[in-house]
């Protein structure tokens, strides 16, 4: 009974956070899936190279949403002050992506619970800082 409820629970809370967009909703999905993945990976005592294709795959799969996100973004009656900030942030965590690449790369002594905290934010915290803001221009008009 238990986890017939907790599935109600992750689907209501999922579908509160689609924005009407298929596509786009399907890609946020794919994400959370691969931050379970990484968040899985990134614990203590697991494989290292096992973390870090898990952040390969979520880097490609947060690059190829931006690039569709940003495509739908453009064709949407958004003003342009609140277009401008949401691609602005698409390339903070791209950025910040990038360092973190980097850094993994020279074997920095990345600690696992940091980058699991930033990623969370590029994905939890942006989705309803910003993608939220595109559900009133996706969503179908009411009819009148």
């Amino acid at each position: 009974m238990e986890r017939n409820r907790r599935d109600t629970d992750n689907d209501h809370a999922r579908s509160s956070l689609e924005i009407g967009d298929s596509m786009i909703d399907e890609e946020h999905e794919a994400l959370f899936r691969l931050l379970h993945q990484v968040r899985d990976a990134g614990r203590a005592g697991g494989n290292p190279g096992e973390f870090s294709d898990c952040l390969n795959a979520l880097g490609k799969g947060l690059m190829d949403h931006f690039e569709h996100e940003e495509r739908l973004l453009k064709t949407l009656e958004m003003p342009e002050s609140e277009l401008q900030r949401h691609l602005r942030a698409h390339r903070e965590i791209v950025h910040q992506y990038a360092e973190l690449s980097l850094a993994m790369m020279h074997d920095d002594g990345i600690d696992r619970e940091d980058v699991l905290t930033m990623i969370q934010d590029w994905i939890l915290y942006h989705l309803i800082q910003f993608d939220m803001k595109i559900r009133p221009y996706s969503l179908p008009a009411a009819p009148a």
